[in-house]
């Protein structure tokens, strides 16, 4: 058994990037993405400040394509991804080259500006959950902490299906 949950603990601590954001880790990390108007600047570094204050490391990248040239190395674990990211790609476009590359990394998508469309668009492209600005600490940690425990089940779930080995397929006919 604990052989089996080092490996789940081993899966599961893995960096994460952000697309114009910030990369946390604690035994899972997360990537944080916003834009770089001054107004987002205050937000990041808030969100920044509060991921550590909560033992995640953060680090930043300057906009969505440099996060996302940053994913491959850094293995993100969960992206907090902001939805306007002037000077393109937006959230959406950014979101949907992450899920071309890795449709298991939970994105949190934010939002200031956003229409309820973008919302369900978001969610319906995959993202893990979709939060308005101004970003509410409690509202975030619950969504981080939410991505955080679907991802050690999965981690957690993987591991078992490997540790029972392959099942053999049940076949056969049931009385009329």
């Amino acid at each position: 058994a604990r052989a089996l949950m080092d490996r789940i603990l081993e899966q599961t601590d893995r960096r994460v990037t952000s697309l114009d954001g910030d990369v946390v880790r604690r035994h899972l990390s997360a990537g944080l993405t916003f834009s770089k108007e001054d107004r987002e600047t205050n937000i990041r570094r808030m969100v920044g400040a509060l991921l550590k204050s909560e033992g995640f490391e953060v680090s930043d990248a300057p906009n969505g394509n440099a996060g996302l040239l940053a994913l491959p190395e850094a293995k993100p674990d969960l992206i907090l991804l902001d939805l306007m990211m002037p000077p393109g790609p937006d959230g959406l476009a950014t979101l949907e080259q992450i899920r071309t590359t890795d449709a298991d990394i939970p994105v949190i998508m934010m939002s200031g500006k956003a229409q309820l469309a973008d919302a369900v668009r978001a969610v319906q492209m995959g993202a893990f959950q979709f939060l308005e600005k101004p970003l509410a600490p409690e509202s975030l940690l619950v969504a981080v902490r939410s991505a955080e425990a679907l991802m050690r089940t999965q981690a957690e779930n993987r591991a078992l299906r490997a540790a029972l080995g392959p099942q053999p397929t049940l076949v056969g006919d049931s009385p009329e």
